[in-house]
């Protein structure tokens, strides 16, 4: 006997942030940097900054802030020598990006459930990408 399986939205997220967020956040460096950002809104640091606040190595940080900056989840400011992030400051998406944070960080279904979901949005892009 097969059991159902469960969609995001019977878990409680809300069908907006899944749209919008979700095919972005395809790898776990994507989720840390969001969290980070969310937990910290009112930063505005460098890919370096970054690094050591995550203890993730600056070539993995870079493209993945640059793909959530080009998606309009983070703000990417041009300081002249380097680029800073920020969480973005549209005050819906925020909002989302709260709510997904929080249902993550609340139920370990859920997160085991968006876990999941990262390594499929990835796999799904690099189909994508590489069919183009």
């Amino acid at each position: 006997m097969s059991v159902p399986a469960i969609s995001l939205i019977d878990l409680g997220i809300d069908p907006d942030a899944a749209d919008r967020l979700l095919p972005h956040l395809d790898s776990f460096v994507k989720w840390e940097l969001l969290r980070f950002l969310h937990d910290n809104p009112d930063a505005l640091v460098t890919i370096e900054e970054l690094a050591r606040y995550l203890g993730r190595d600056e070539t993995e940080l870079k493209p993945a802030a640059r793909a959530l900056a080009s998606a309009g989840i983070l703000l990417q400011v041009d300081t002249g020598q380097e680029y800073s992030y920020a969480l973005t400051p549209d005050e819906e998406l925020q909002d989302l990006i709260g709510h997904l944070v929080r249902r993550y960080l609340a139920d370990p279904l859920t997160r085991a459930a968006l876990s999941a979901q990262a390594p499929r949005h990835h796999r799904r892009a690099r189909l994508l990408y590489a069919i183009r």
